[in-house]
């Protein structure tokens, strides 16, 4: 072997070698297993909810019309609620309000047992708009408590498993969710759900010592601290000082580029999606077998976070990495519109599930190092509104769209503005290199 490719596979083995040593000490550490086994078990639970829910809705209204208002209206409160709620994790880090957020989860969860005994649409559409808006608080509140409890050489295996472990539940969960559905009702699949979250509530309580101490504000929406320990940025660069809340983090200068980009990778990925039924129409086959479309992007997302585990993405190479796994990603998707052969269009969604999990993994962790943990609220935050506002662009866009052309013309149209902000957050990623390069 050339001694340059023995050096490669040498590089190449070490790294290797080295993340399956981060996925191991991960699990080692209590706190940590203890944590992520127990939000991944309760995603379980929610897809419980989700396919009980389903079926509920078509029950309870006019099938597709009730089923679609019971999707729309989970997108209300994150829309409202999301930015407040993150302004309120981070006055209050501790886990007690995550703690807290997850005992209210139970009790709305376990509320669609009510519908058993008094079957109304205006209560299942309530219940679902209680339980997202407690949803809101409960999704930053776990973020914050991974940055804290999670050491940070293993942040990025961390988001890896939560990413492995919430697609994971999504098969696990739909196909258990129909089974118990058909044999007993959607009654107990309410009540898993309830006792999932208070399983959650009950690990987070058992949780042993203290977290890192964050920076202190003088109020939610106060200045926005500059780190010492994250050089990815050179300090003339910050305006932070002189900004309030979430205005100065969008005017960080890498912050912006990110959450763009991510807005409009997921309109493509909804719109992609909303499109699977008209897609395989396109191709000859049978509606049911658009399943194998969604499980392709599965089976996808399951591999591509295995191998964004593999990063640590502690500088700004990790933002090119980002745009580059963006980029693959939403050529895949245009491939996919494109092509005539299953098996081909089969093989580009694993591409295009594995671009969208290492970016998803990358970013994710890097944020976790970039940001003080008085901000990460907020950010996260930030980042759920983006991908709430790009799924219901998409889910609406891309049928819209294919009414005047085929689905082929309509991704590759809707994927323009995901090219041009991968692009650009490449192009900021280099920069942020040179700039601390120098």
């Amino acid at each position: 072997m050339p001694a340059r490719q023995a050096a490669t596979y040498g590089g190449w083995s070490a790294q290797l070698l080295s993340a399956a040593s981060r996925y191991r000490d991960l699990f080692r550490d209590r706190n940590s297993a203890t944590l992520l086994l127990a939000a991944i078990g309760s995603a379980v639970g929610d897809w419980l909810n989700f396919v009980a829910v389903v079926v509920l809705a078509s029950r309870l209204g006019v099938d597709e019309l009730a089923v679609g208002g019971a999707l729309a209206i989970r997108f209300v409160p994150r829309l409202l609620f999301q930015g407040p709620a993150g302004a309120l994790v981070d006055r209050f880090p501790g886990r007690g309000l995550l703690a807290l957020s997850q005992l209210a989860l139970a009790v709305f969860a376990g509320g669609f047992l009510l519908l058993d005994v008094f079957p109304r649409l205006w209560l299942l559409f309530a219940l679902i708009f209680l339980l997202e808006s407690m949803y809101t608080i409960a999704r930053p509140a776990f973020a914050v408590q991974v940055l804290q409890i999670v050491p940070e050489d293993r942040r990025g295996g961390a988001n890896a498993v939560i990413g492995f472990g919430l697609t994971a539940a999504q098969f696990v969960g739909g196909w258990l969710g129909g089974l118990l559905l058909g044999a007993f009702g959607d009654g107990p699949l309410f009540a898993i759900n309830s006792l999932s979250f208070l399983a959650l509530a009950g690990a987070v309580l058992t949780i042993r010592g203290s977290p890192a101490p964050a920076p202190a504000l003088d109020a939610p929406d106060g200045p926005v601290p500059v780190s010492s320990e994250l050089p990815t940025i050179p300090p003339e660069q910050f305006s932070e000082p002189s900004a309030r809340g979430y205005a100065g983090l969008l005017r960080m200068p890498d912050v912006l580029p990110y959450l763009v980009q991510q807005v409009c990778v997921v309109v493509l990925v909804q719109a992609a999606v909303a499109l699977f039924v008209a897609r395989s129409d396109e191709l000859g086959r049978d509606p049911p077998e658009t399943g194998l479309f969604i499980a392709m992007v599965g089976l996808g997302l399951l591999i591509g976070s295995i191998l964004g585990g593999v990063g640590r993405y502690l500088h700004p190479t990790a933002l090119v990495i980002v745009a580059i796994a963006e980029l693959a990603s939403g050529v895949a998707l245009i491939a996919f519109g494109w092509v005539d052969v299953m098996p081909l269009a089969l093989l580009v969604l694993v591409g295009a599930g594995v671009g969208s999990a290492v970016s998803e993994v990358a970013g994710s962790t890097f944020y976790q190092h970039r940001m003080p943990q008085a901000v990460y609220g907020r950010f996260y935050s930030l980042y759920l509104l983006a991908f709430w506002i790009g799924g219901l662009t998409g889910s609406l866009l891309g049928p819209l769209l294919n009414l005047g052309q085929s689905v082929g013309v309509t991704l590759a149209i809707v994927a323009v503005p995901t090219i041009l902000s991968s692009l650009w957050l490449w192009w900021h990623g280099q920069r942020l290199r040179r700039s601390q390069a120098r």
